[in-house]
Protein backbone atom coordinates (compact mmCIF):
# COMPACT_ATOMS: atom_id res chain seq x y z
CA UNK A 1 0.00 0.00 0.00
CA UNK A 2 1.37 3.50 -0.84
CA UNK A 3 2.84 5.41 2.08
CA UNK A 4 0.41 8.30 1.49
CA UNK A 5 -2.54 5.99 2.10
CA UNK A 6 -0.93 4.48 5.19
CA UNK A 7 -0.65 7.96 6.66
CA UNK A 8 -4.39 8.47 6.14
CA UNK A 9 -5.38 5.11 7.67
CA UNK A 10 -6.40 6.52 11.10
CA UNK A 11 -8.77 8.97 9.39
CA UNK A 12 -10.19 6.61 6.74
CA UNK A 13 -13.70 6.35 8.37
CA UNK A 14 -14.03 10.13 8.60
CA UNK A 15 -12.78 10.56 5.02
CA UNK A 16 -15.27 8.03 3.66
CA UNK A 17 -18.18 9.60 5.52
CA UNK A 18 -17.44 13.16 4.46
CA UNK A 19 -16.89 12.22 0.79
CA UNK A 20 -20.03 10.07 0.83
CA UNK A 21 -22.06 12.85 2.49
CA UNK A 22 -21.09 15.27 -0.27
CA UNK A 23 -21.98 12.64 -2.88
CA UNK A 24 -25.47 12.30 -1.38
CA UNK A 25 -26.15 15.90 -2.39
CA UNK A 26 -25.27 15.14 -6.02
CA UNK A 27 -27.33 12.02 -6.69
CA UNK A 28 -31.01 12.20 -7.76
CA UNK A 29 -33.48 12.79 -4.89
CA UNK A 30 -34.63 9.17 -4.64
CA UNK A 31 -35.38 8.55 -0.92
CA UNK A 32 -34.76 4.79 -0.95
CA UNK A 33 -31.60 5.09 -2.99
CA UNK A 34 -30.18 7.83 -0.76
CA UNK A 35 -31.17 5.97 2.38
CA UNK A 36 -29.43 2.79 1.20
CA UNK A 37 -26.27 4.74 0.35
CA UNK A 38 -26.22 6.33 3.82
CA UNK A 39 -26.56 2.93 5.48
CA UNK A 40 -23.79 1.50 3.29
CA UNK A 41 -21.49 4.41 4.19
CA UNK A 42 -21.99 3.81 7.91
CA UNK A 43 -21.40 0.06 7.52
CA UNK A 44 -18.14 0.70 5.62
CA UNK A 45 -17.05 3.32 8.19
CA UNK A 46 -17.77 0.84 10.97
CA UNK A 47 -15.73 -1.86 9.20
CA UNK A 48 -12.82 0.56 8.67
CA UNK A 49 -12.60 1.29 12.39
CA UNK A 50 -10.73 -2.00 12.82
CA UNK A 51 -8.09 -1.26 10.17
CA UNK A 52 -5.70 0.73 12.35
CA UNK A 53 -2.61 -1.43 13.05
CA UNK A 54 -1.82 -2.24 16.66
CA UNK A 55 -5.28 -1.41 17.98
CA UNK A 56 -7.07 -4.75 18.24
CA UNK A 57 -9.62 -3.96 20.93
CA UNK A 58 -11.19 -7.42 20.75
CA UNK A 59 -7.99 -9.22 21.76
CA UNK A 60 -5.96 -6.70 23.73
CA UNK A 61 -6.29 -3.21 25.12
CA UNK A 62 -2.73 -1.96 25.03
CA UNK A 63 -2.83 1.58 26.44
CA UNK A 64 0.57 2.37 24.94
CA UNK A 65 -0.68 1.81 21.37
CA UNK A 66 -1.84 4.80 19.39
CA UNK A 67 -1.78 5.87 15.74
CA UNK A 68 -1.39 9.50 14.70
CA UNK A 69 -1.59 11.37 11.41
CA UNK A 70 -1.66 14.93 10.08
CA UNK A 71 1.52 15.88 11.98
CA UNK A 72 0.18 14.49 15.24
CA UNK A 73 -3.04 16.52 15.19
CA UNK A 74 -5.25 13.43 14.73
CA UNK A 75 -4.85 10.42 17.02
CA UNK A 76 -6.61 7.06 17.52
CA UNK A 77 -6.00 4.90 20.59
CA UNK A 78 -7.92 1.91 21.95
CA UNK A 79 -10.35 3.98 23.97
CA UNK A 80 -11.10 6.48 21.18
CA UNK A 81 -11.58 3.57 18.79
CA UNK A 82 -14.27 2.06 21.02
CA UNK A 83 -16.04 5.41 21.25
CA UNK A 84 -16.06 5.71 17.46
CA UNK A 85 -17.40 2.18 17.04
CA UNK A 86 -20.24 2.99 19.45
CA UNK A 87 -20.95 6.19 17.49
CA UNK A 88 -21.16 4.26 14.19
CA UNK A 89 -23.43 1.59 15.69
CA UNK A 90 -25.66 4.27 17.18
CA UNK A 91 -25.88 5.98 13.76
CA UNK A 92 -26.86 2.71 12.05
CA UNK A 93 -29.61 1.97 14.58
CA UNK A 94 -30.83 5.56 14.38
CA UNK A 95 -31.21 5.41 10.60
CA UNK A 96 -33.02 2.06 10.76
CA UNK A 97 -35.51 3.50 13.26
CA UNK A 98 -35.94 6.79 11.41
CA UNK A 99 -36.67 5.00 8.13
CA UNK A 100 -40.04 3.97 9.54
CA UNK A 101 -40.82 7.29 11.18
CA UNK A 102 -39.84 10.46 9.36
CA UNK A 103 -39.32 10.69 5.64
CA UNK A 104 -38.28 14.35 5.83
CA UNK A 105 -35.00 13.45 7.54
CA UNK A 106 -34.16 10.95 4.80
CA UNK A 107 -33.65 13.58 2.10
CA UNK A 108 -30.24 14.36 0.66
CA UNK A 109 -29.80 17.43 2.87
CA UNK A 110 -31.03 15.62 5.98
CA UNK A 111 -28.72 12.63 5.56
CA UNK A 112 -25.84 14.92 4.58
CA UNK A 113 -26.30 16.87 7.82
CA UNK A 114 -26.53 13.70 9.90
CA UNK A 115 -23.37 12.17 8.42
CA UNK A 116 -21.46 15.44 8.88
CA UNK A 117 -22.57 15.44 12.53
CA UNK A 118 -21.00 12.00 12.91
CA UNK A 119 -17.80 13.16 11.18
CA UNK A 120 -17.60 16.18 13.48
CA UNK A 121 -18.07 13.96 16.50
CA UNK A 122 -15.32 11.57 15.35
CA UNK A 123 -12.92 14.45 14.70
CA UNK A 124 -13.59 15.81 18.19
CA UNK A 125 -12.91 12.41 19.74
CA UNK A 126 -9.60 12.04 17.86
CA UNK A 127 -8.43 15.64 18.32
CA UNK A 128 -4.86 15.90 19.58
CA UNK A 129 -4.48 19.58 18.79
CA UNK A 130 -6.58 22.69 19.33
CA UNK A 131 -6.87 23.13 15.57
CA UNK A 132 -8.38 19.67 15.10
CA UNK A 133 -10.66 20.31 18.06
CA UNK A 134 -11.91 23.50 16.42
CA UNK A 135 -12.44 21.73 13.08
CA UNK A 136 -14.53 18.99 14.70
CA UNK A 137 -16.61 21.44 16.72
CA UNK A 138 -17.34 23.58 13.65
CA UNK A 139 -18.36 20.56 11.59
CA UNK A 140 -20.71 19.50 14.37
CA UNK A 141 -22.11 23.03 14.75
CA UNK A 142 -22.64 23.46 10.99
CA UNK A 143 -24.42 20.12 10.69
CA UNK A 144 -26.59 20.83 13.74
CA UNK A 145 -27.83 24.11 12.27
CA UNK A 146 -28.46 22.48 8.87
CA UNK A 147 -30.26 19.55 10.52
CA UNK A 148 -32.83 21.77 12.24
CA UNK A 149 -36.13 21.32 10.44
CA UNK A 150 -38.29 23.76 12.38
CA UNK A 151 -40.30 26.44 10.59
CA UNK A 152 -39.32 28.79 13.40
CA UNK A 153 -36.44 30.77 11.89
CA UNK A 154 -35.84 32.48 15.23
CA UNK A 155 -34.80 29.15 16.76
CA UNK A 156 -32.33 28.46 13.95
CA UNK A 157 -30.92 31.97 14.31
CA UNK A 158 -30.55 31.55 18.08
CA UNK A 159 -28.65 28.28 17.66
CA UNK A 160 -26.46 29.90 15.00
CA UNK A 161 -25.59 32.85 17.26
CA UNK A 162 -24.88 30.64 20.29
CA UNK A 163 -22.64 28.35 18.25
CA UNK A 164 -20.78 31.43 17.04
CA UNK A 165 -20.34 32.69 20.60
CA UNK A 166 -18.96 29.29 21.63
CA UNK A 167 -16.50 29.34 18.72
CA UNK A 168 -15.33 32.84 19.64
CA UNK A 169 -14.73 31.87 23.27
CA UNK A 170 -12.85 28.76 22.22
CA UNK A 171 -10.64 30.58 19.69
CA UNK A 172 -9.82 33.35 22.15
CA UNK A 173 -8.80 30.82 24.80
CA UNK A 174 -6.72 28.83 22.30
CA UNK A 175 -4.97 32.01 21.13
CA UNK A 176 -4.00 32.88 24.72
CA UNK A 177 -2.59 29.38 25.31
CA UNK A 178 -0.65 29.58 22.06
CA UNK A 179 0.78 32.92 23.10
CA UNK A 180 1.97 31.43 26.40
CA UNK A 181 3.33 28.12 25.09
CA UNK A 182 3.95 28.73 21.35
CA UNK A 183 2.15 25.47 20.49
CA UNK A 184 -1.35 24.11 20.02
CA UNK A 185 -0.42 20.43 20.37
CA UNK A 186 -1.84 18.92 23.56
CA UNK A 187 1.25 16.84 24.36
CA UNK A 188 3.71 19.70 23.87
CA UNK A 189 1.45 22.10 25.71
CA UNK A 190 1.26 19.85 28.76
CA UNK A 191 4.99 19.20 28.63
CA UNK A 192 5.86 22.90 28.46
CA UNK A 193 3.32 24.29 30.89
CA UNK A 194 2.51 21.64 33.46
CA UNK A 195 5.34 19.09 33.71
CA UNK A 196 8.33 21.43 33.59
CA UNK A 197 6.57 24.07 35.69
CA UNK A 198 3.68 22.69 37.81
CA UNK A 199 2.82 26.15 39.12
CA UNK A 200 1.98 27.24 35.54
CA UNK A 201 -1.57 26.03 36.04
CA UNK A 202 -2.05 28.98 38.40
CA UNK A 203 -0.76 31.45 35.81
CA UNK A 204 -3.64 33.94 35.26
CA UNK A 205 -3.30 33.74 31.47
CA UNK A 206 -3.40 29.92 31.49
CA UNK A 207 -6.39 29.96 33.86
CA UNK A 208 -8.23 32.48 31.68
CA UNK A 209 -7.49 30.50 28.52
CA UNK A 210 -8.72 27.16 29.86
CA UNK A 211 -11.81 28.79 31.39
CA UNK A 212 -12.66 30.32 27.99
CA UNK A 213 -12.12 26.98 26.22
CA UNK A 214 -14.35 25.21 28.77
CA UNK A 215 -17.08 27.84 28.45
CA UNK A 216 -16.85 27.66 24.67
CA UNK A 217 -17.40 23.89 24.71
CA UNK A 218 -20.32 24.12 27.15
CA UNK A 219 -21.86 26.93 25.07
CA UNK A 220 -21.68 24.83 21.92
CA UNK A 221 -23.52 21.96 23.60
CA UNK A 222 -26.21 24.46 24.75
CA UNK A 223 -25.44 23.98 28.43
CA UNK A 224 -26.40 26.41 31.21
CA UNK A 225 -27.13 29.35 30.77
CA UNK A 226 -28.20 28.55 27.18
CA UNK A 227 -30.25 25.52 28.21
CA UNK A 228 -33.48 27.39 27.41
CA UNK A 229 -32.56 27.23 23.70
CA UNK A 230 -31.93 23.49 24.04
CA UNK A 231 -35.35 23.12 25.66
CA UNK A 232 -36.90 25.14 22.84
CA UNK A 233 -35.21 22.85 20.32
CA UNK A 234 -36.67 19.78 22.04
CA UNK A 235 -40.12 21.37 22.02
CA UNK A 236 -40.27 22.52 18.40
CA UNK A 237 -38.27 19.88 16.55
CA UNK A 238 -39.48 16.39 15.70
CA UNK A 239 -38.31 13.25 17.47
CA UNK A 240 -35.62 12.18 14.92
CA UNK A 241 -33.93 15.59 14.84
CA UNK A 242 -34.05 16.08 18.60
CA UNK A 243 -32.66 12.59 19.27
CA UNK A 244 -29.67 13.06 16.96
CA UNK A 245 -28.77 16.50 18.33
CA UNK A 246 -29.31 15.39 21.93
CA UNK A 247 -27.07 12.32 21.68
CA UNK A 248 -24.24 13.39 19.39
CA UNK A 249 -23.76 16.90 20.73
CA UNK A 250 -23.98 16.20 24.46
CA UNK A 251 -22.18 12.84 24.50
CA UNK A 252 -19.27 13.82 22.25
CA UNK A 253 -18.61 17.17 23.91
CA UNK A 254 -18.69 15.66 27.40
CA UNK A 255 -16.33 12.85 26.29
CA UNK A 256 -13.89 15.39 24.90
CA UNK A 257 -14.06 17.53 28.05
CA UNK A 258 -13.37 14.43 30.13
CA UNK A 259 -10.27 13.64 28.10
CA UNK A 260 -9.00 17.20 28.40
CA UNK A 261 -9.59 17.28 32.17
CA UNK A 262 -7.66 14.06 32.69
CA UNK A 263 -4.88 15.15 30.34
CA UNK A 264 -4.29 18.60 31.83
CA UNK A 265 -5.04 17.51 35.43
CA UNK A 266 -5.20 21.10 36.74
CA UNK A 267 -6.47 21.40 40.31
CA UNK A 268 -6.97 25.15 39.87
CA UNK A 269 -10.20 24.61 37.90
CA UNK A 270 -11.96 22.16 40.19
CA UNK A 271 -13.92 24.83 42.15
CA UNK A 272 -15.22 26.31 38.89
CA UNK A 273 -16.29 22.87 37.65
CA UNK A 274 -18.13 22.26 40.93
CA UNK A 275 -20.03 25.56 40.66
CA UNK A 276 -20.98 25.13 36.99
CA UNK A 277 -21.83 21.46 37.52
CA UNK A 278 -24.04 22.07 40.55
CA UNK A 279 -25.86 24.83 38.69
CA UNK A 280 -26.46 22.67 35.61
CA UNK A 281 -27.41 19.59 37.63
CA UNK A 282 -29.90 21.50 39.80
CA UNK A 283 -31.51 23.41 36.92
CA UNK A 284 -31.70 20.32 34.71
CA UNK A 285 -33.32 17.94 37.19
CA UNK A 286 -35.59 20.61 38.72
CA UNK A 287 -36.76 21.59 35.25
CA UNK A 288 -37.65 17.95 34.53
CA UNK A 289 -40.12 17.99 37.44
CA UNK A 290 -42.33 20.64 35.84
CA UNK A 291 -42.24 19.37 32.26
CA UNK A 292 -45.11 17.51 30.63
CA UNK A 293 -43.62 16.96 27.18
CA UNK A 294 -41.51 13.82 26.93
CA UNK A 295 -38.83 15.42 24.77
CA UNK A 296 -38.45 18.26 27.27
CA UNK A 297 -38.03 15.75 30.10
CA UNK A 298 -35.27 13.97 28.17
CA UNK A 299 -33.58 17.30 27.36
CA UNK A 300 -33.68 18.29 31.05
CA UNK A 301 -32.25 14.90 31.98
CA UNK A 302 -29.39 15.44 29.52
CA UNK A 303 -28.56 18.85 31.02
CA UNK A 304 -28.70 17.42 34.54
CA UNK A 305 -26.48 14.47 33.62
CA UNK A 306 -23.87 16.77 32.06
CA UNK A 307 -23.92 18.89 35.22
CA UNK A 308 -23.51 15.79 37.37
CA UNK A 309 -20.41 14.73 35.41
CA UNK A 310 -18.91 18.21 35.77
CA UNK A 311 -19.50 17.94 39.52
CA UNK A 312 -17.66 14.63 39.52
CA UNK A 313 -14.70 16.14 37.70
CA UNK A 314 -14.72 19.00 40.17
CA UNK A 315 -13.93 16.35 42.81
CA UNK A 316 -11.49 14.12 40.92
CA UNK A 317 -10.37 13.87 37.29
CA UNK A 318 -8.94 10.35 37.02
CA UNK A 319 -11.38 8.63 39.38
CA UNK A 320 -14.49 9.57 37.37
CA UNK A 321 -13.37 8.41 33.92
CA UNK A 322 -14.89 4.91 34.04
CA UNK A 323 -18.22 5.76 35.68
CA UNK A 324 -18.54 9.00 33.70
CA UNK A 325 -18.09 7.33 30.32
CA UNK A 326 -20.41 4.52 31.39
CA UNK A 327 -23.08 7.08 32.38
CA UNK A 328 -22.80 8.73 28.96
CA UNK A 329 -23.02 5.37 27.20
CA UNK A 330 -26.12 4.25 29.10
CA UNK A 331 -27.72 7.68 28.69
CA UNK A 332 -27.31 7.59 24.92
CA UNK A 333 -28.51 3.99 24.71
CA UNK A 334 -31.60 4.76 26.80
CA UNK A 335 -32.45 7.86 24.73
CA UNK A 336 -32.23 5.77 21.57
CA UNK A 337 -34.46 3.08 23.12
CA UNK A 338 -37.08 5.68 24.14
CA UNK A 339 -37.00 7.12 20.62
CA UNK A 340 -37.43 3.64 19.08
CA UNK A 341 -40.39 2.81 21.34
CA UNK A 342 -42.09 6.14 20.72
CA UNK A 343 -41.57 5.82 16.96
CA UNK A 344 -43.11 2.34 16.97
CA UNK A 345 -45.99 3.36 19.25
CA UNK A 346 -46.90 6.42 17.18
CA UNK A 347 -47.77 4.19 14.23
CA UNK A 348 -50.53 2.58 16.32
CA UNK A 349 -51.46 5.24 18.88
CA UNK A 350 -51.03 8.53 17.03
CA UNK A 351 -48.71 11.40 18.03
CA UNK A 352 -47.06 11.06 21.45
CA UNK A 353 -46.00 14.44 22.79
CA UNK A 354 -46.95 14.68 26.46
CA UNK A 355 -46.90 12.19 29.31
CA UNK A 356 -50.71 11.92 29.24
CA UNK A 357 -50.55 10.48 25.70
CA UNK A 358 -48.76 7.40 27.01
CA UNK A 359 -52.01 5.90 28.33
CA UNK A 360 -52.99 4.94 24.78
CA UNK A 361 -49.73 3.03 24.34
CA UNK A 362 -50.55 0.78 27.29
CA UNK A 363 -54.01 -0.05 25.94
CA UNK A 364 -52.97 -0.72 22.34
CA UNK A 365 -49.50 -2.22 22.66
CA UNK A 366 -48.61 -3.58 26.11
CA UNK A 367 -45.25 -4.97 24.99
CA UNK A 368 -44.20 -1.58 23.62
CA UNK A 369 -45.36 0.04 26.84
CA UNK A 370 -43.22 -2.37 28.88
CA UNK A 371 -40.09 -1.73 26.81
CA UNK A 372 -40.74 2.03 26.89
CA UNK A 373 -41.17 1.96 30.65
CA UNK A 374 -37.96 -0.04 30.99
CA UNK A 375 -36.09 2.47 28.81
CA UNK A 376 -37.40 5.45 30.80
CA UNK A 377 -36.45 3.91 34.15
CA UNK A 378 -33.06 3.01 32.71
CA UNK A 379 -32.64 6.62 31.55
CA UNK A 380 -33.49 7.87 35.04
CA UNK A 381 -30.89 5.52 36.65
CA UNK A 382 -33.58 3.69 38.61
CA UNK A 383 -32.51 0.53 40.51
CA UNK A 384 -32.38 -2.39 39.71
CA UNK A 385 -32.17 -1.46 36.04
CA UNK A 386 -28.80 -1.35 34.20
CA UNK A 387 -28.81 2.45 34.16
CA UNK A 388 -28.32 2.35 37.94
CA UNK A 389 -24.95 0.56 37.61
CA UNK A 390 -22.95 3.60 36.39
CA UNK A 391 -24.62 5.79 39.03
CA UNK A 392 -23.58 3.27 41.68
CA UNK A 393 -19.96 3.38 40.53
CA UNK A 394 -20.15 7.18 40.33
CA UNK A 395 -21.29 7.33 43.96
CA UNK A 396 -18.53 4.87 44.92
CA UNK A 397 -15.92 7.13 43.31
CA UNK A 398 -17.23 10.15 45.22
CA UNK A 399 -17.11 8.18 48.48
CA UNK A 400 -13.50 7.22 47.78
CA UNK A 401 -12.69 10.92 47.40
CA UNK A 402 -14.61 11.67 50.66
CA UNK A 403 -16.84 14.14 48.81
CA UNK A 404 -19.91 13.43 50.96
CA UNK A 405 -21.57 16.84 50.48
CA UNK A 406 -21.25 16.52 46.71
CA UNK A 407 -22.58 12.98 46.92
CA UNK A 408 -25.59 14.23 48.87
CA UNK A 409 -26.43 16.86 46.25
CA UNK A 410 -26.10 14.29 43.47
CA UNK A 411 -28.36 11.79 45.24
CA UNK A 412 -30.97 14.50 45.95
CA UNK A 413 -31.08 15.45 42.28
CA UNK A 414 -31.27 11.81 41.18
CA UNK A 415 -34.20 11.21 43.56
CA UNK A 416 -36.05 14.02 41.78
CA UNK A 417 -35.12 12.42 38.49
CA UNK A 418 -36.39 9.02 39.61
CA UNK A 419 -39.69 10.61 40.64
CA UNK A 420 -40.12 11.85 37.06
CA UNK A 421 -39.43 8.34 35.78
CA UNK A 422 -42.03 6.86 38.13
CA UNK A 423 -44.56 9.43 36.93
CA UNK A 424 -43.99 8.45 33.31
CA UNK A 425 -44.25 4.73 34.07
CA UNK A 426 -47.43 5.36 36.05
CA UNK A 427 -48.96 6.92 32.92
CA UNK A 428 -47.96 3.81 30.98
CA UNK A 429 -49.73 1.57 33.50
CA UNK A 430 -53.09 3.30 33.05
CA UNK A 431 -55.44 0.94 31.25
CA UNK A 432 -57.49 2.76 28.67
CA UNK A 433 -60.67 1.61 27.05
CA UNK A 434 -60.21 -1.65 25.17
CA UNK A 435 -57.12 -2.64 27.11
CA UNK A 436 -55.59 -5.94 26.06
CA UNK A 437 -55.59 -7.65 29.45
CA UNK A 438 -54.74 -11.00 27.90
CA UNK A 439 -51.43 -9.58 26.74
CA UNK A 440 -50.26 -8.91 30.29
CA UNK A 441 -48.47 -12.29 30.70
CA UNK A 442 -46.62 -11.69 27.45
CA UNK A 443 -45.70 -8.17 28.56
CA UNK A 444 -44.50 -9.44 31.94
CA UNK A 445 -42.39 -12.14 30.28
CA UNK A 446 -40.89 -9.57 27.93
CA UNK A 447 -40.07 -7.34 30.90
CA UNK A 448 -38.15 -10.10 32.67
CA UNK A 449 -36.36 -11.12 29.45
CA UNK A 450 -35.39 -7.54 28.57
CA UNK A 451 -34.19 -6.91 32.14
CA UNK A 452 -32.00 -10.03 32.19
CA UNK A 453 -30.54 -9.34 28.74
CA UNK A 454 -29.90 -5.69 29.63
CA UNK A 455 -28.13 -6.60 32.87
CA UNK A 456 -25.88 -9.08 31.04
CA UNK A 457 -25.17 -6.49 28.34
CA UNK A 458 -24.40 -3.86 30.96
CA UNK A 459 -21.89 -6.17 32.59
CA UNK A 460 -20.21 -6.89 29.27
CA UNK A 461 -20.12 -3.20 28.42
CA UNK A 462 -18.53 -2.34 31.75
CA UNK A 463 -15.87 -5.03 31.27
CA UNK A 464 -15.00 -4.17 27.65
CA UNK A 465 -16.00 -0.55 27.05
CA UNK A 466 -15.60 1.07 30.46
CA UNK A 467 -12.11 -0.04 31.47
CA UNK A 468 -11.14 2.81 33.76
CA UNK A 469 -7.49 1.83 34.11
CA UNK A 470 -7.09 1.31 30.38
CA UNK A 471 -8.84 4.58 29.58
CA UNK A 472 -6.73 6.51 32.02
CA UNK A 473 -3.51 4.86 30.84
CA UNK A 474 -4.35 5.74 27.23
CA UNK A 475 -4.56 9.38 28.23
CA UNK A 476 -1.59 9.38 30.58
CA UNK A 477 0.73 7.50 28.23
CA UNK A 478 0.00 9.68 25.22
CA UNK A 479 0.32 12.96 27.10
CA UNK A 480 2.98 12.11 29.67
CA UNK A 481 5.48 10.08 27.65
Amino acid sequence: MPESLLILMPAIPETLLIVGAIALLLIPPNARYIYGCALLLLVVAFACQDQNPGLDIFQSMDPTSSVTTFSGMFVVDCFIKIQKIVLCVWGLIYLLITHERNKNVLTGVGLFSFLIMLVGGMCLLSANDFRTLFLGSELLAFATIAFLNSNDKNLTFKVFIIQGVGSALYLFGSAILYGVSQTTDFSLLISKLLETNPSAQYNPFVCLAIILILLGGLTKMLFVPFHSVFMETSEKEEWPIFTAINFISSTVYMSVLMRLFVSFNCDAFKPMLLIIGELGMGLGFLNALRQSQIRNIIASQTIGTAGMLLVGFGVSYSNIVSSGQFILFMHGLSCLAVYACVSFAQRHSGPIVTVSHLATVRSRSPVTAVVLGFSVLNLMNMPPFPGFIPLLFFAKNLIEERAFITLGSVMLCKIMCMYVGIKIVKSLMICGKGSRVRSLPIAATCTVAVLICAMVLAGKVFNTFMLSETALKCYEYRFRH
